[in-house]
Order: C-alpha cells, then sequence, then structure tokens
C-alpha cells in the first residue's frame, strides 16, 4: 500500500484538497475512490 501526499503551498493551502472539498458529494466521493485505488496499486495500475 502507498501513501498518497497533497501537494502543500509554501503558505500550507493543499490545492487538491481545496478542489475536492468544492466538489459535489457524487464526484467528490468518485474522486476520493480513485485516490484510494492509487494508494492501494500504486504505480502497478
Amino acid at each position: 500500500m502507498f501513501d498518497v501526499e497533497y501537494y502543500k503551498l509554501p503558505n500550507g493551502d493543499k490545492p487538491v484538497k481545496i478542489f475536492l472539498d468544492s466538489l459535489d458529494k457524487k464526484m467528490r466521493v468518485k474522486a476520493l475512490g480513485s485516490i484510494d485505488i492509487l494508494a492501494e496499486f500504486g504505480n502497478s495500475l
């Protein structure tokens, strides 16, 4: 299993997290599901 780390700007903001939080619930669940798959399989996808 891999750790997925969100990029952090020098001011502490995490643009990907901000983007994910801006999505509606259905799209957020899909995106987070994809990130979970990436964490599980890494670059073996």
